[in-house]
């Protein structure tokens, strides 16, 4: 785990897609503090602007808008997982795509 201004971290990822309300930004390093309900808790812009160390949770699959009709959404890439944390995550849904019948 990676500490950085009283704040610990599961590692750094990179947000690929469309900007999303200027929380996300294409290419733009995010800091990752957990994983939850099978997301990732960011520290965005949003979260620096407001001091907020809670961070915000993001699908892991499908980062961005959750309004029904936009299409504002990416994708993560790792830049850092020292624990290997946010791969197994991924890998979890990818095994679950390649299981599924639904496809």
């Amino acid at each position: 785990m990676i500490e950085k201004g009283g704040i610990k971290m599961i590692g750094k990822v990179k947000y690929v897609g469309k900007n999303f309300g200027g929380n996300l930004i294409d290419g733009e390093i995010y800091e990752c503090i957990g994983i939850s309900s099978g997301g990732l808790r960011i520290i965005d812009r949003a979260c620096l602007i407001d001091g907020d160390k809670t961070g915000y949770l993001y699908s892991a699959i499908e980062p961005g808008s959750m309004v029904e009709g936009d299409d504002r959404c990416g994708r993560w890439e790792i830049v850092e997982d020292p624990e290997g944390k946010i791969q197994e995550l991924f890998d979890s849904y990818e095994d679950a795509v390649r299981n599924s019948k639904i496809r």
